[in-house]
Parts: structure tokens; C-alpha cells; sequence
């Protein structure tokens, strides 16, 4: 089987896995859940009118989103179930576009497998790709987008970059109709791309004319929605800064740090075994979260009461992901009972920030000076921080002035997870060395007195697929880190 077949094996393999996670879940009530009751009742009407009406809730145009669940109640009849399984069509297609994107970041076929099931199968994706909301909709138009922009990086010829790169804008204008903030991909990642080519005339030509024809779709489309009766809509600034203000959004910021590390805690938790020998460093890391965690428990009980959660990680505050495994805001009456206790609430906190703070020390003092990996990537990894640390950037700022009015909810990390997996010179820069250990793969040690082995003797301890080539070590490869 060539790499191709193999790497969309791999991606296919994702799919179905979602789709039989979330089926395992009989997800059949037929009740709707946060925004999708909303959503579903302007398909409906979609279905049974041929016209597009709102109903004074949604605050996105939905786009594409309702005519494939139109679909579905004409093939099914009208059910909410019918709505879901529609998106979770959509999901598994997403799933499969994670996939192949970050094989096409540089990470082997085997880590970007183990990193699309991180995501797709956390407790955060999985639920919402069985409701009728937009935030997987607008992570497929984004991935999407992110696929055609590296692949037009990776392009063998200047035309078949400007194809790559038009395809990924305008398709990300059409696919942002669902979901408004996805419209990034175009906005900010088309022309970062498009930066790194700049050499290539052509592609920057072909690349502007793109863009210039995207841009027009994008301000049609929301003229369009302006003009429709019972919308909501919001404002993109923030109108006022204070002392407050800034105090809230250093509170949202921590949030999202925890919250994203929760989410990633099966690959953080890697570096977490890097450091299990050290007889330093994991002490050191240890008492940091121990006096972190005291600190956030005096902070709450004096002059910052109910700002700094404890103790619990941010993202079980509320939204999809709670204490009390449903949706945060439902009216149900009556005491919930909570299906995450108070115990395994610490616990899972302190593994996150040993996780995370092991990961910076790893990434920072253990072995960067390792990760050459040269000539094993296509793309440089300054170029992929190019292509996404803007597009990080530009979300995170639209998203100070719901953060300062009605807070974030969980969902919203999504895009910040699917760039951040492939982002190999910060969070995954040693995926190639930590992942397999993850998801329970056989370790093995190193002797000590391995010759040929061009790693630290600090090193020697980790799991097997931190090193390859060391031709005096006993272990069982399964990848080469060059």
C-alpha cells in the first residue's frame, strides 16, 4: 500500500472510530440541546418552505449547514435525530480532513492518527458532533482550509499552489456561512500562506483574485443576513478597557490554557513520562503545582472570591464539558447529580498541570536541542508557525468581547486544538518521542552504556519511540526521530 492509500486508510479509520463512539452513545432523545433546538426548527422550515427563516435566536447565518439537514428530514422525516445524524456526517468528514491535515504538517502517518483521536475523540468534540450547533461545521471549513493551504506549500509546481490556494479560499467563504468566525481561515491563513510564497508570482496573482472573490461572498453573504427579519447580531470590539476588564480577560486566557492542556492531556501526558527518573526535575514540578494549587485557594478565599476555580480545571465550569455530564444550561429542575466528583476533579487537575508544566520543560531544557528531524518535513516548522499563529492570534482576539460579556464556553477551543496539535515547534515538538508511550505502545530503557546513541544519557530512560539508530540499545523501534 503506498503512503497515500496508507494515509487515507489511516483517516478513514478515524472516521468510522468517531462514528462508532458516538452511536455507542444511543444519542436518539429527542429533546434539543443548548442552541440546536433553534437551528433545527430553521431547517424545518427550510424543509417544508424552501425559504431560510430565523426565529429572533441565532446569531449565524447557518449556511450550508441547513440545506444537509433539509436533506436528511426529506430522506427521514422530521426528527431531531435525523438533524444530528447530519451532523454527525459532517464530523466524520472532518475527522478525516484532521487527519490528512496534519500528515500534511509534517507529523508521521501513526502520530497524526494518535492526534486525531485526541481531539475527535475527546469529551468535547464527541458530544457536539452529535448536536445541531455550528462549531463543527465551522471546524470543518477551517480544516479545510488549513489542508489546501499546506498542500499548496507543498505544491511540486507554482500552478498547482494558485489552485491549492484557491480552492482553500474559496472554499472557506462558503464553508464559513455556517459558522462566521471560521471565515478566518480565509481572512488570515489564505494570506499567510501567501506570504510564504510570495516568490511565485503567479501564485500571488491567482491568490489575490481568490481572495478578492471570497471577500466579495463574505460581505454578500452577511449584507444578506442583515437584511433578514428575527437575527441577532454582535459586535466584534471591545468598547471599553479598565483594570476589570483585563482582570477578566487574564482570567479567560487561563482558562483556555487549562482547558486546551485538559483536552490534550493523552499527548501531554508523554512528557510527563519523560521526566518519571529525573530526580529533580519532577520534585520541581511537583512542588510548583502543589504551591500553585495553595495559592489559587487563598486567592479564592480573600479578595479575588470566584475568580480563580478551584479545584477543578476551568474547562469543567460549565458548557459542554461539566461536573455534572450534560449540558451546563439546560433547564432541568432539580439537583444534578454530579458525575465527575470532587476527588477525581483534583486529581485530573493536578495531571494536567504536571502535564503541562513538565511539557515546558521538556520542549524548553530536555530536547529541543535533539529535535533536528531534518529533511524528514516538507514544510519548516517556522513556516507552519507562520501559517498558524496568526489565524491563533486573530481568534483569540475576537473572542476578548464575548469573553468580557457572557464568558467562553468550551466549545470554542476547537480551533485552537486543530492548530495547535500540528504546531510541532511548541506543544508537539516531541510527538515523535512521548505519543506512542500514551496509548499504551511498549516502552523499553536504554542501557546506559549504549554506543553509537547521539542522545543525552538523560534521555535513555524514555519510551522506545524516543530514539532510533542507537545501534548498542536493545529496544523495538517503531519510527526513526532524524
Amino acid at each position: 500500500m503506498r503512503p497515500s492509500e496508507t494515509s487515507r486508510f489511516n483517516a478513514l479509520l478515524c472516521a468510522l472510530a468517531l462514528i462508532g463512539c458516538a452511536l455507542a452513545a444511543r444519542p436518539f432523545v429527542e429533546t434539543g440541546i443548548s442552541d440546536d433546538w433553534s437551528y433545527v426548527r430553521t431547517a424545518q422550515l427550510l424543509a417544508q418552505t424552501g425559504h431560510v427563516v430565523y426565529n429572533g435566536w441565532a446569531a449565524m447565518l447557518l449556511g450550508w449547514q441547513l440545506p444537509v439537514a433539509a436533506l436528511s428530514f426529506k430522506l427521514f422525516g422530521f426528527s431531531f435525530t435525523a438533524a444530528r445524524m447530519s451532523m454527525l456526517v459532517i464530523a466524520a468528514a472532518t475527522t478525516f480532513m484532521i487527519q490528512r491535515s496534519f500528515v500534511q504538517a509534517g507529523l508521521a502517518e501513526w502520530n497524526a492518527t494518535l492526534a486525531t483521536l485526541t481531539l475527535v475523540l475527546s469529551p468535547l468534540f464527541l458530544p457536539l458532533s452529535l448536536m445541531f450547533m455550528t462549531d463543527v461545521s465551522g471546524l470543518f471549513a477551517i480544516g479545510v482550509c488549513f489542508y489546501g493551504c499546506l498542500r499548496a506549500l507543498k505544491a511540486s509546481s507554482s500552478h498547482k499552489s494558485a489552485a491549492w490556494i484557491s480552492f482553500a479560499a474559496l472554499f472557506n467563504a462558503v464553508g464559513g456561512t455556517a459558522r462566521q468566525i471560521a471565515w478566518l481561515g480565509v481572512l488570515v491563513m489564505v494570506p499567510s500562506a501567501m506570504w510564504l510564497l510570495r516568490r511565485q508570482k503567479n501564485v500571488v496573482i491567482v491568490g489575490m483574485a481568490a481572495l478578492t472573490v471570497s471577500i466579495a461572498i463574505i460581505f454578500g453573504s452577511l449584507h444578506w443576513f442583515l437584511l433578514q427579519p428575527h437575527t441577532l447580531s454582535e459586535s466584534p470590539w471591545i468598547k471599553l478597557f479598565s483594570l476589570a476588564v483585563c482582570r477578566v480577560l487574564l482570567y479567560q486566557l487561563l482558562r483556555i490554557i487549562v482547558g486546551v492542556s485538559f483536552l490534550m492531556l493523552p499527548v501531554l501526558f508523554g512528557y510527563l513520562l519523560a521526566l518519571r527518573r529525573s530526580r529533580r526535575q519532577l520534585p520541581a514540578v511537583l512542588a510548583i503545582v502543589i504551591l500553585g494549587m495553595c495559592l489559587a485557594r487563598m486567592l479564592q478565599l480573600h479578595s479575588f472570591q470566584g475568580i480563580v476555580p478551584w479545584p477543578i480545571p476551568p474547562i469543567f465550569a460549565g458548557g459542554i464539558v461539566s461536573s455534572a455530564g450534560i449540558w451546563e444550561a439546560s433547564p432541568i429542575f432539580g439537583t444534578r447529580p454530579e458525575w465527575l466528583s470532587w476527588h477525581i476533579r483534583l486529581i485530573v487537575t493536578a495531571i494536567t498541570l504536571v502535564s503541562l508544566i513538565s511539557t515546558i520543560l521538556v520542549v524548553c531544557f530536555g530536547v529541543r536541542k535533539h529535535l533536528g528531524n531534518k529533511g524528514q518535513e516538507d514544510i519548516p516548522w517556522r513556516s507552519l508557525l507562520v501559517l498558524s499563529l496568526p489565524f491563533l492570534m486573530a481568534y483569540l482576539l475576537l473572542l476578548a468581547p464575548r469573553a468580557i460579556s457572557t464568558g467562553l464556553f468550551d466549545r470554542y477551543l476547537l480551533p485552537i486544538l486543530l492548530v495547535i496539535l500540528p504546531a510541532r515547534s511548541a506543544i508537539l515538538s516531541g510527538i515523535h518521542k512521548y505519543t506512542a508511550a500514551v496509548f499504551n505502545l511498549r516502552f523499553c530503557r536504554f542501557r546506559r552504556d549504549c554506543h553509537g546513541c547521539r542522545h543525552s544519557r538523560s534521555l535513555c530512560d524514555v519510551p522506545c519511540y524516543a530514539c532510533c539508530g542507537c545501534g548498542g540499545a536493545r529496544f523495538r523501534c517503531f519510527g526513526n526521530c532524524d
